[in-house]
């Protein structure tokens, strides 16, 4: 089911089997689509992810390794006070399954080649209407969470 005849209003809040689905704030495409989920998740704007990387000596160019990706996400939320984990899908819950039942928190979701944010149970990102087969494959995610509550 791929989607394209949408309205203006349509495209800026897709609904995907009962999840809301929007556009990032710089958009999202295959090959930068781990700082886009990234930058997305600690509230700072692409270029500051890539200015990252490039002092991490992370070679963000041809997209990140899963490796670096956690390098990356682990050394953000020690300078932002967070607390981060990822963990494996073991239970093989569907992408839609998990965001309607994670309705609060920012998670940054991994799926076959490629990364998005879900934050508060919508996820930031519309790479999914191009390819709706992803939906039932979640691999695993990270939990960005402050480390003090106020």
């Amino acid at each position: 089911m791929i989607l394209t005849n949408l309205t203006q209003s349509e495209q800026k809040h897709k609904i995907l089997n009962g999840v809301k689905i929007i556009e990032g704030s710089e958009g999202f495409s295959f090959g930068n689509c781990a700082c886009k989920a990234i930058s997305e998740a600690f509230n700072m704007n692409a270029g500051t992810c890539v200015f990252a990387c490039k002092l991490l000596d992370l070679d963000y160019i041809d997209g990140l390794t899963f490796k670096e990706c956690n390098f990356l996400i682990s050394k953000l939320a020690s300078i932002s006070y967070r607390k981060v984990y990822y963990k494996a899908n073991k239970e093989k819950m569907s992408l839609i399954d998990f965001c309607k039942k994670n309705k609060q928190g920012t998670f940054i979701l991994n799926t076959p080649e490629h990364l998005s944010l879900l934050r508060d149970g919508v996820i930031v990102d519309t790479y999914y209407f191009q390819n709706p087969w992803i939906i039932n494959k979640l691999l695993g995610f990270w939990e960005i969470k402050p480390l003090f509550h106020y």
